[in-house]
């Protein structure tokens, strides 16, 4: 039995002295956040991470302010110091 596959997209909204950072498609000639899919057994952290260091470099240096995971039911916190009673219940 085959099971149908999740594709999870991560997008990271980078933002640095009043600009944000995105991405260039010069074939279609649109923007984009940088991103891309969330790896087999990878926490959404660690997609993250890995997805700048891809776009940017390996040697990008940056501190997460704010990490969301977003979905149809709702917004979850997900940053580790976060108040928001949901962002521990719903992590994994």
């Amino acid at each position: 039995m085959s099971y149908p596959q999740i594709h999870v997209r991560l997008r990271m909204i980078i933002i640095k002295n009043g600009q944000v950072l995105l991405t260039h498609n010069k074939a279609k000639n649109y923007y984009y956040y940088i991103g891309g899919h969330l790896e087999y057994g990878e926490s959404i952290l660690d997609g993250c991470v890995r997805e700048i260091k891809e776009e940017c470099g390996a040697d990008t240096e940056f501190t997460f302010q704010k990490i969301l995971y977003i979905r149809a039911g709702g917004v979850w916190d997900l940053t580790e110091n976060s108040d928001n009673p949901k962002s521990k219940k719903n992590r994994h």
